[in-house]
């Protein structure tokens, strides 16, 4: 069997998936050609949320929300190949360097992105699986994209008691508003850095 990933063994560390479900997960991966990590969490309905956060704090990524970002910013065709071939979006390419958004920073696929993308060193950022893929599948297939909230899995909404209108009203709280239009200028003009 082909191993596409090296995130089962991370898993298993943390106890999320067992030995013998291990061998089960990569066959079926190969025979549907999706990534590891995504049969892993759909035959183990694991919260793909919670994983990124973290995978973001055990490889030391950053970690980003999808629905706090334009994805029209990401709309250039001349990327498709990439984004079909990595699963991944790029956000930022230098000379020497490339920054990608990803579920899973092990996916051996990636090695091969900086001969593709001819650069010395690639970055990644931790995203939510379900939402990458939901986000990916809109970009590459052209369609209208939908409004972030679309992008959240229903099973994730709510998971931590916060009810809707507390929830509505931390999102209108002035500092939250500019935190994230900072953030979304910082993406939308590839800052490298952030200074308040």
């Amino acid at each position: 069997m082909e191993r596409k990933s090296l995130i089962d063994k991370f898993l298993l560390r943390l106890g999320l998936i067992k030995e013998d479900e291990v061998s089960a997960c990569i066959k079926a991966s190969n025979e549907n050609g999706e990534s590891l990590f995504s049969t892993i969490i759909k035959i183990k309905k694991l919260d793909s949320e919670n994983l990124a956060v973290l995978i973001s704090k055990q490889f030391g990524l950053p970690y980003i929300d999808l629905n706090s970002v334009d994805l029209t910013l990401f709309e250039d065709e001349s990327l498709h190949s990439l984004m079909d071939t990595f699963k991944a979006i790029p956000v930022k390419k230098t000379l020497t360097t490339m920054t990608l958004i990803v579920s899973d920073p092990t996916e051996k696929a990636l090695q091969d992105i900086k001969f593709q993308a001819n650069v010395n060193n690639v970055h990644f950022i931790i995203a939510d699986n379900t939402k990458l893929q939901k986000a990916l599948k809109f970009l590459l297939e052209g369609a209208a994209l939908p409004d972030n909230d679309d992008l959240l899995d229903e099973e994730v909404i709510n998971t931590d008691g916060v009810n809707k209108e507390e929830s509505a009203e931390i999102e209108d709280a002035p500092i939250v508003k500019f935190v994230h239009g900072v953030l979304l200028d910082a993406i939308k003009f590839k800052a490298s850095d952030i200074h308040f």
